[in-house]
């Protein structure tokens, strides 16, 4: 983000580093970070760590924004929505939320896992959630979050990571038994997508 590289040890502390500068230390994590992602824009740093915490910092000052609780168990993932307004954030403890960026919020609790949640990836348009557990992959219509369908295939249940292709029209799953599973989603495209979708039924 604007020059900025942002790294994270496991002792919690993370550091974002300015070629030719000293780098501003970020300490606040009680442990391991897993994830550490800049907004679309690069005004905003989210992390997520085995602490149960996510935060949001300025990667410009590095201050502390807003701290994401609460969740429960480690949150294994954190991302932002494509125009950066909200962040998802996903634990073991098989909780999805999304909170507001400018503010902290909690805008909408669990959105319904039953098994803890690895990842999760947007859209890029952002109507599309696709979270992965280790029961199978879900996809969400957002912002409201109400489950579309759940993406099975892999041979062994855990499903570790997803993304959608750039267009939007597939997702992708990598799992534990080794493979990696794609999945077109015809409602997943853009609107003129969505009105040729129609005419063909």
């Amino acid at each position: 983000a604007d020059g900025l590289i942002a790294t994270a040890t496991s002792d919690g502390t993370v550091r974002l580093w300015r070629p030719g500068g000293a780098p501003i230390v970020l300490s606040g994590h009680l442990g391991e970070v897993t994830a550490l992602r800049f907004s679309p824009s690069g005004a905003d740093l989210v992390s997520a760590g085995l602490d149960a915490v996510a935060r949001v910092w300025d990667p410009t000052s590095g201050a502390l924004r807003h701290e994401l609780r609460p969740h429960i168990f480690a949150v294994s993932d954190a991302v932002f929505s494509p125009d950066g307004r909200s962040i998802v954030t996903t634990s073991l403890g098989r909780e999805v939320r999304r909170w507001s960026t400018a503010t902290g919020e909690l805008l909408r609790d669990q959105l319904g896992h039953f098994a803890p949640v690895n990842s999760a990836a947007y859209s890029p348009d952002g109507r599309w959630l696709v979270t992965t557990s280790s029961i199978a992959a879900a996809l969400w219509r957002m912002p409201a979050g109400d489950l579309f369908a759940y993406l099975r295939g892999h041979e062994t249940p855990a499903v570790r990571t997803a993304s959608f292709s750039r267009d939007g029209k597939f997702v992708v799953t990598a799992g534990d038994d080794g493979t990696v599973r794609v999945y077109r989603c015809e409602l997943c495209g853009g609107i003129d997508d969505l009105v040729a979708l129609a005419r063909a039924r």
